[in-house]
């Protein structure tokens, strides 16, 4: 495994922090929880487009258009990673971050290994669809 360690925050700070999450894989971007893995986001909501876009220092960045207001953006963000996961929305539920642009989501009771292969192929999917 490569690791970019990132002091300071000068110029191209954000970006060596997010060519390390990349470089780590998706195992940088979760926590193995008690009841199933947490992972970090980045959410950017009343955007344009909807969608995982790729990584962002060590979380999932994802986009929605809904607005953060009255919790929109966050039924927005757990619906979209239900689709993008395939797992069902009611498992899906915040452990922190919910008034925040970085969030952390308990998959309740999804294995590790299967959340894992899981977000590789989410990753992938958002690295194509920007290529």
């Amino acid at each position: 495994m490569i690791k970019v360690v990132v002091i300071g925050g000068g110029p191209g700070g954000k970006q060596a922090a997010s060519r390390a999450a990349s470089l780590e894989g998706p195992s940088a971007l979760f926590d193995a929880g008690r009841h199933g893995p947490v992972l970090r986001l980045h959410v950017q909501p009343g955007s344009a487009r909807e969608g995982v876009v790729g990584t962002h220092a060590n979380a999932l960045k994802v986009r929605v258009k809904a607005p953060a207001a009255s919790g929109r953006a966050n039924r927005a963000v757990l619906g979209l990673l239900a689709r993008e996961f395939g797992a069902p929305a009611a498992s899906l539920s915040f452990t922190g971050g919910e008034t925040s642009r970085d969030k952390r989501v308990l998959f309740a009771g999804m294995p590790v290994r299967e959340f894992a292969d899981r977000l590789a192929l989410v990753v992938a999917r958002a690295g194509a669809q920007r290529a």
